[in-house]
């Protein structure tokens, strides 16, 4: 812990101010330029990633496990601070602790699946590793057979996955190896759903959005049947409204996204 302790002091002691978003902004620029040197870009990263060290220490107390020590998790974490200030895009809206949030924990998370000495298990099979637990939840005296046929899986796999119950490491969703949500994806979809709601807004009328919103669950919008749309947000006739908002949509190519939605 000693190392740890020297490394709060440093921090505290040089006093890092917290970065403005302009001079994020500024530090991004000089990172991904092309023309800039290879000290300036270094000294840019280093900056970025001292101004938000404390962000590592917070994300860290949240992931403390009896087989890693404190200050390994920092070291990890720290990594993944360092690979969130090298591919930083300054053009995005987003601030930089958004951004680096997902690098710090995937970081983490990886080093704990990788080094834990914990069973892994297909990405394929979480799913189905929650389905089990939910059953046995409820009657761990039934059998593997009985099991795999509640579970809709094989057989092998409801003996394995009932023997892993006890022995898998927990872990964000988020952040289970092989998943698409990195900060990029996340961004893109972001962007897309603006889009979406911008562009319906300037078609349709206030009823005719929400009704759509709901009904595809565009946007973030909850998934709701027309009769609790009508009964909930009182808009009489969703059925109705639904039906002329997509003939305004028909020919117009924002349509196929509503259908990928949906």
């Amino acid at each position: 812990m000693t190392n740890l302790d020297n490394l709060l002091k440093t921090v505290q002691r040089d006093k890092k101010k917290i970065l403005s978003k302009e001079e994020e902004v500024k530090l991004g620029k000089i990172i991904q330029s092309s023309t800039s040197t290879k000290i300036s870009k270094q000294n840019a990263i280093e900056d970025l990633v001292l101004c938000n060290i404390r962000l590592v220490f917070k994300i860290c107390h949240r992931y403390k496990r009896k087989e890693f020590e404190f200050a390994d998790l920092v070291n990890y974490g720290i990594l993944g601070l360092y690979k969130a200030a090298q591919k930083f895009d300054p053009l995005r809206a987003n601030r930089f602790t958004s951004y680096a949030r997902h690098w710090i924990k995937e970081s983490i998370m990886k080093a704990i699946r990788e080094y834990s000495g914990i069973p892994k298990i297909p990405v394929y099979l979480v799913k189905n590793l929650w389905c089990v637990t939910r059953i046995l939840a409820i009657d761990d005296t039934i059998s593997n057979i009985d099991l795999a046929k509640r579970a809709d899986i094989t057989e092998k796999d409801a003996a394995y996955l009932r023997s892993l119950i006890f022995k898998v490491v927990q872990f964000d969703a988020a952040y289970v190896e092989g998943s698409p949500e990195t900060p990029e994806v996340i961004y893109a979809l972001k962007e897309r759903n603006k889009l979406i709601h911008d562009t319906l807004h300037k078609i349709l009328t206030k009823d005719e959005f929400v009704v759509l919103a709901h009904t595809y669950e565009l946007c973030g919008y909850s998934k709701m049947t027309f009769e609790r749309i009508e009964n909930g947000l009182y808009i009489k006739n969703p059925s109705s409204i639904k039906a002329k908002a997509v003939k305004k949509l028909r020919n117009i190519s924002i349509m196929q996204e509503l259908y990928k939605e949906g």
